[in-house]
């Protein structure tokens, strides 16, 4: 993210967008009217989710080389049960949806979180966490403020800080739901029952049911943790991972680098992988109690 304080997209002229710290405004996803799937991931892109630089970041389409090896992986298996780890917006778990047709008995859908809460109040609106109801985004006409205090360096980072510390304590009463899942995804589930969201961050325990197949997109990966979290992350995976299920861990950057792993015991085997394996591959192999 760089800078925790950004021009208003709508603010700047697009001539300067290049040269200047800008994000959308984020009041246009409270009521995402007739917004396609790529233009609301868009907007998904600049939703801070705390932590340390944590955005929603993702698009359709992004795994379409990938999608294509586990539809034809999952024909094979007996109408499984699939769990979509760290999904995002969920851009990415329509796009395998609609792929797979009626090839499972379950989609489960997760992320640490699918919804904000907005408080509007003179001239912003104030964004919390659906959790810890702390505010994590301003907007405003002009600026677009987010509280991460290691984004950037004196004295932007102070100019942040002390903007975000006069945001209005959390109401209930005056609070909107904020949408943080694709609607298209969200109309799936509405009127399947196949489908399901359901929040969960990968560093607690699934409390779940045990699936067939696990998906587990961008998320595992060097980037955001240790090693040491990595393999936490991954015996909670496990657990919610019947035995003889199936473990697909993708990243996808410039390339998709995946790579299948099978559980047999306690301990997961190496199925197959792409050109270019998954970068935590060794990891998953040394997991076990």
């Amino acid at each position: 993210m760089k800078s925790p304080v950004k021009f208003n997209y709508n603010y700047l002229p697009k001539l300067l967008h290049p040269y200047l710290p800008v994000a959308r405004d984020l009041r246009e996803i409270i009521k995402p009217a007739n917004m396609d799937a790529e233009t609301y991931s868009k907007y998904m892109y600049w939703v801070y989710m705390g932590g340390n630089d944590i955005f929603k970041t993702t698009k359709p389409n992004r795994h379409s080389e990938t999608n294509k090896i586990v539809v034809e992986f999952i024909e094979k298996l007996n109408n499984p049960a699939i769990l979509d780890v760290g999904a995002s917006d969920g851009s990415t778990s329509l796009d395998l949806i609609k792929q797979l047709g009626k090839k499972f008995s379950r989609y489960i859908v997760t992320d640490m979180s699918f919804k904000q809460y907005a408080i509007e109040k003179n001239g912003r609106t104030y964004f919390y966490d659906n959790h810890s109801k702390i505010c994590l985004t301003i907007v405003s006409d002009k600026l677009v403020i987010y509280n991460d205090k290691n984004a950037c360096v004196f004295p932007i980072n102070s100019i942040a800080k002390k903007i975000i510390s006069k945001a209005p304590a959390f109401n209930e009463n005056d609070a909107i739901d904020v949408n943080l899942c694709q609607p298209g995804l969200l109309d799936l589930v509405k009127h399947n029952p196949r489908i399901v969201l359901k929040e969960w961050n990968i560093l607690e325990q699934w409390d779940g049911e045990k699936v067939d197949f696990i998906k587990a997109a961008n998320i595992l990966n060097k980037e955001f943790f240790s090693d040491e979290i990595l393999l936490k992350a991954i015996e909670n995976i496990k657990k919610a991972l019947k035995v003889g299920g199936f473990l697909l861990v993708l990243r996808n950057s410039a390339i998709e680098e995946w790579s299948l792993f099978r559980l047999k015991g306690e301990q997961f085997s190496l199925e197959n992988s792409g050109k270019f394996c998954s970068e935590i591959q060794n990891l998953v192999l040394g997991a076990q109690k």
